[in-house]
């Protein structure tokens, strides 16, 4: 496994449904004023998630992704535009403004990144309160995007490359081993929880990847990386689902925010839809990815299974199975390669694509 997760916050309103691709989100006053909302300007690509705190210092708002299981090593990059409201240099929740990325294992935060109204970066073995293992001055400039990557490995024998920081591309801060023995916790016991969270500003977010380091593939940082969010636009060469709302199915499904039951597409058992997508836009350089995302339901009682798949140069890949239950939820698949090169993929194989659905 490579990537585990992406979010470009282009195809969804987080203001309602942000819990269908997110695990959680919270607050610590009912009087912050929080809002987790979609943005268009500032945004890196597309849209951004806006999260929003103020009237005190202590105020904070988090969201957060449950990984499906335990991981070593993770990598986090996003698309970062931090405006505070105090830009004193503070390590502080009680004094200044942050934005902060944290690694944990269930309830337990092993790792954080700090990063104050000042630009300062400090990481801290555990949560944005505890010890600071390292402090790294300027590394951040508000009021601007940045794309912010964090690498970090929960070992007892940490080296200089298994914690680090970077901002657009370029490695600012590693945490040595003498600063970082362990991680909070139970050493080797992994991540599987990563949070975002703004104090005393707003922050914006975009264009965001998870991945773990194993594989041959998209096992490091990747540097900065933008997501281009593309939809159905005409029905592809398999379709034996029928359309509702709508007279095609590619219209049904195509919303970039989901209308649940005004205009959708269904299908019983073995029937299959693929549709063409639209395609990638501007001057595009290496492509690390694709994630198919569905939203999807049944109508039924019994079970349903199903399978996200994706058509390139000919031939039919599906991804995992999917066991459905009878409200919308997203579902989603991902490829680093071309499956049927093994290859990275290229904006034609993009541009050629079909994407959709199987019912079992």
């Amino acid at each position: 496994m490579a990537l585990i997760f992406l979010d470009g916050f282009d195809h969804y309103d987080p203001s309602t449904d942000i819990l269908s691709k997110w695990s959680s989100k919270s607050n610590n006053s009912s009087n912050v004023g929080v809002t987790y909302t979609s943005s268009s300007s500032p945004a890196a690509t597309g849209n951004s998630l806006k999260l929003v705190t103020y009237a005190n210092h202590d105020y904070w708002a988090d969201l957060k992704k449950n990984l499906s299981t335990n991981y070593t090593a993770l990598v986090v990059g996003v698309a970062i535009y931090f405006s505070p409201n105090d830009t004193t240099a503070s390590s502080s929740m009680y004094t200044g403004s942050a934005c902060i990325i944290s690694f944990s294992n269930g309830s337990t935060a092993k790792f954080t990144v700090w990063l104050d109204g000042a630009g300062n970066a400090y990481f801290r073995t555990g949560n944005w309160t505890a010890t600071i293992s390292l402090t790294q001055s300027g590394v951040f400039s508000n009021n601007g995007f940045h794309y912010v990557e964090v690498k970090v490995k929960d070992t007892g024998t940490p080296t200089a490359t298994d914690v680090v920081l970077y901002v657009d591309g370029t490695a600012v801060a590693n945490l040595p081993a003498s600063s970082n023995p362990t991680c909070a916790g139970t050493t080797g016991a992994g991540f599987n929880v990563v949070q975002l969270a703004v104090v005393n500003g707003i922050a914006y977010y975009d264009d965001l990847y998870i991945l773990d380091t194993s594989g041959t593939v998209n096992n490091d940082a990747l540097g900065p990386r933008k997501i281009q969010t593309i939809y159905p636009n005409a029905d592809g060469d398999t379709d034996t689902f029928t359309a509702s709302g709508v007279s095609a199915n590619w219209d049904a499904i195509n919303d970039p925010t989901p209308d649940g039951d005004s205009t959708y597409s269904y299908g019983t058992n073995s029937d299959s839809i693929l549709s063409q997508m639209t395609n990638m836009t501007g001057s595009i350089g290496s492509i690390s990815g694709i994630q198919v995302c569905g939203s999807i339901r049944k109508d039924q009682t019994s079970s349903m299974t199903v399978n996200q798949k994706i058509k390139t140069n000919s031939t039919e890949y599906n991804g995992a199975d999917i066991g459905l239950s009878t409200s919308y939820a997203y579902y989603f698949d991902i490829w680093d390669q071309n499956p049927n090169t093994s290859t990275d993929w290229s904006q034609t194989d993009i541009d050629n694509i079909q994407a959709g659905l199987v019912v079992q």
